[in-house]
């Protein structure tokens, strides 16, 4: 058959309740001739009759090779982009054939056909969260969110400003940052009143004079230092931002009334990095905190658990992007390393969320929050993942190169420090953690040594202080909360 006159289309991939919902037509992208289908699951069965329908991927690898398909635009993926192995197959049979991979999107009431991303992988299976609690905690509040200018931060400035805040002020201390951010926020939303305030969360005077001048009702922490390897060189700068300059934001908060949502990291939970080991003690001190004010009516202090958040500043998939468009090869640390992997969309959805529920539950101070995050992944898989997305075969077209741990890193993540345990988990996949009562005073006082010790340079005196364990009080070994 003359090359002019073969067909040109779309070959869809997913479940066979998802493609066969496709042919129906309320799932279809309009003018897209459909050369095939190639099931990902067999749930469904198979969609058509009369076209071809591959239940391997390797079957429609052999038929791409053999031409038997007419001339394929791209490999569209169609709802739920798992099992992951499976689409996995199938990206790589796309990239052997040199065929881009899309996805089938729902915009304006169409369905259209847009490029898919590490991102689209990662959220495929993440539960629904509750929206109408998260909308509660924000409409007509004043809101403040420090490092607003950050990729969780803009994130969360974003959410905010699209749910009806009084007003939002974004604090941030680098000035591009801030005003890029502004100048979204603007143009989305000109109706919401906004504030930017330019302002290191280590200035105590400066940070005060906004909060009294804004008068927030919610405070977003985000401001943090979070370059493990970088930090292990620095850690008086580490312990200054995220120990003093949570204790800064913290007693802001609690003179002018306002709830505190302080954003963590999984890597406190038994830290082997100063990073982690700073944002420990950051975690201490809130629940400290959140105990102490046991009254209904005193403000809160929300303690929110974060794994690797994928795509912000800093982290691994940036880099993959630029080392695949330079052709490779992608470094890894370690073949076996692995990391609870989330997007900055999933996580700013997950603050948000987890804020609400805390505020909502006074019986649960000074409980931390988690977000189920399914199994870990290996950062080897996510970079043949990226490598697949880009058209590329791992190993083949471009090439993976171990280069060792850096320092303050570890094969493993834990979620759970050994004296936490999981009270409760959330229809929308939060998970409640508690942990033993430690005295508002001694925490205190640990963070003041650190502080003292970080102001005077003495490096190897605040790694070592902010890995020393607090002693817990006699109550404290079977207390959970209260105060």
């Amino acid at each position: 058959m003359d090359r002019g006159a073969r067909r040109r289309g779309i070959v869809y991939a997913g479940s066979g309740d998802d493609l066969a919902a496709l042919i129906a037509g309320s799932d279809r992208p309009a003018s897209k001739d459909i050369l095939g289908f190639l099931l990902l699951d067999g749930r469904g069965g198979a969609p058509s009759a009369t076209l071809p329908v591959f239940e391997r991927a390797e079957a429609f690898a052999a038929a791409l090779a053999r031409g038997d398909l007419g001339d394929i635009e791209a490999l569209a993926l169609v709802g739920s982009l798992s099992p992951r192995e499976r689409v996995r197959e199938a990206l790589w049979a796309a990239a052997a054939a040199h065929i881009s991979v899309l996805k089938v999107v729902q915009r304006d009431g169409a369905a259209r056909l847009a490029p898919l991303s590490i991102d689209d992988l990662l959220d495929s299976s993440a539960p629904e969260f509750d929206r109408a609690p998260i909308a509660a905690m924000i409409q007509g509040k004043r809101v403040l969110i420090t490092g607003g200018g950050g990729s969780i931060g803009a994130e969360l400035a974003r959410r905010v400003a699209a749910l009806g805040p009084a007003s939002l002020t974004i604090m941030e201390n680098s000035e591009c940052n801030l005003f890029e951010i502004d100048h979204e926020i603007g143009v989305a939303h000109p109706g919401v009143p906004r504030v930017t305030a330019l302002c290191d969360i280590r200035d105590q005077k400066a940070v005060q004079r906004w909060f009294d001048r804004t008068a927030p009702e919610i405070v977003l922490h985000a401001a943090a230092l979070k370059q493990v390897p970088l930090l292990e060189s620095h850690p008086c700068e580490a312990a200054l931002t995220n120990i003093w300059g949570s204790k800064v934001i913290a007693q802001a908060a609690e003179a002018v009334g306002a709830h505190l949502i302080y954003v963590s990291t999984d890597k406190a939970v038994h830290p082997s990095s100063v990073m982690g080991a700073t944002k420990r003690l950051g975690e201490l001190y809130c629940q400290a905190l959140d105990r102490a004010s046991a009254r209904p009516e005193k403000p809160r202090r929300i303690v929110i658990r974060l794994g690797n958040v994928i795509g912000s500043a800093g982290s691994v998939t940036p880099m993959f992007e630029r080392q695949i468009a330079a052709g490779g090869p992608l470094t890894v640390t370690h073949l076996e390393i692995e990391r609870y992997f989330i997007t900055v969309r999933r996580a700013a959805d997950f603050i948000l969320q987890a804020g609400a529920y805390g505020l909502a539950r006074p019986d649960l101070r000074g409980a931390t929050y988690l977000l189920e995050m399914g199994e870990p992944i290996k950062v080897a898989d996510l970079a043949h993942d990226m490598i697949l997305l880009a058209g590329k075969r791992p190993g083949l077209d471009i090439a993976l190169k171990t280069i060792g741990l850096r320092p303050g890193e570890k094969l493993y993540e834990d979620l759970l420090a050994q004296d936490e345990w999981l009270e409760t988990e959330t229809p929308c996949g939060l998970r409640v953690i508690l942990s033993p009562s430690l005295d508002l005073g001694a925490v205190s006082a640990r963070v003041g040594e650190v502080v003292a010790r970080a102001r005077a340079g003495v490096d190897d005196g605040v790694r070592a202080l902010v890995r020393a364990p607090l002693p817990l009080p006699m109550s404290g070994v079977a207390e959970a909360v209260g105060g």
